[in-house]
């Protein structure tokens, strides 16, 4: 229960905070960068904690609480900056398939790790040791392509399983 409860808190702060991100949205690269570099020296505040090497919220580990909420919300800030300059920079394509990516992040959540493990599985099996950076990059490769294909069919299929209805084209008599 108490992991509930600081789950929605930040789910309460990202609703009541979305009007400021629209105004963030709108101002220039300058400010934003300026932006960026005070939400990423807030993350770093996180790193001062002795207390304790990790966050994990599914066992109600957090540290200090208020560093914990310090650091939690400007990361987030981190992240929604980061995400308004990169919309910015990316044009065509590659915008479109980030904002696919971005619109069926549930169905990414369910199955990236069955991908993963299977890719890992297979990459095992290789009689030669690949560097973990390669290995890393083959894996998020295949990851993505993987979930990519298995939004497309759901969405096609049972959109259902991804909060979509399905819409029936009713054909001309």
């Amino acid at each position: 229960i108490n992991t509930a409860f600081m789950g929605i808190s930040f789910m309460l702060i990202g609703m009541i905070v979305t009007n400021l991100i629209n105004k963030i949205f709108k101002i220039s690269y300058s400010k934003l960068i300026i932006l960026l570099i005070i939400m990423f020296l807030g993350t770093l505040i996180y790193s001062f904690n002795d207390n304790i090497k990790y966050v994990l919220m599914a066992e109600n580990i957090y540290g200090n609480l208020l560093i914990f909420l310090i650091t939690s919300l400007c990361g987030c800030g981190l992240i929604t900056c980061l995400s308004i300059i990169i919309d910015r920079l990316l044009k065509g394509k590659i915008k479109q398939y980030i904002n696919f990516l971005g619109q069926n992040t549930l169905v990414i959540f369910a199955t990236h790790k069955t991908f993963i493990a299977i890719i890992h599985i297979l990459l095992d099996l290789l009689p030669f040791n690949m560097s973990k950076y390669i290995m890393l990059a083959i894996t998020t490769i295949i990851s993505i392509i993987g979930c990519s294909i298995t939004i497309i069919i759901i969405n096609t299929y049972i959109p259902e399983l991804n909060g979509k209805t399905l819409t029936i084209k009713k054909e001309s008599i």
